[in-house]
C-alpha cells in the first residue's frame, strides 16, 4: 500500500528476504498500471533500470542500495520458508 512505500516497510522487507541463509536473489514482477508508480519507482532504484515484467534484485547489489530502515522484522517460529530452484 502507499500508506507502507511512505514508511520504508518495503525496503525492511526486501533486507529480511535478502538477509535469509541461502537468498541470493529476490525476484519481482512488475507490470506497469496508473497506481504502481512508487513500486515502479523502488525497482527502478535498486535495479539501475525501468522495471518492465521479471525483475531480479541480487543480494548484494541491493543490500548496498537500501537506505537505512527503522523497522525489524522476525519470522515466527512455527514457519519456515522455501527456496525456489527456478531460475
Amino acid at each position: 500500500s502507499c500508506r507502507a512505500f511512505s514508511r520504508r516497510i518495503e525496503h525492511a522487507t526486501l533486507r529480511f528476504l535478502l538477509e535469509l541463509p541461502g537468498v541470493e536473489r529476490v525476484q519481482c514482477e512488475f507490470r506497469e498500471t496508473e497506481r504502481n508508480g512508487p513500486f515502479r519507482d523502488f525497482l527502478d532504484a535498486l535495479s539501475g533500470e525501468r522495471p518492465s515484467g521479471s525483475v531480479e534484485l541480487a543480494r548484494e547489489r541491493t543490500l548496498a542500495h537500501l537506505p537505512p530502515t527503522y523497522h525489524t522484522i522476525d519470522m515466527a517460529p512455527e514457519l519456515t520458508y522455501a527456496r525456489s530452484t527456478t531460475t
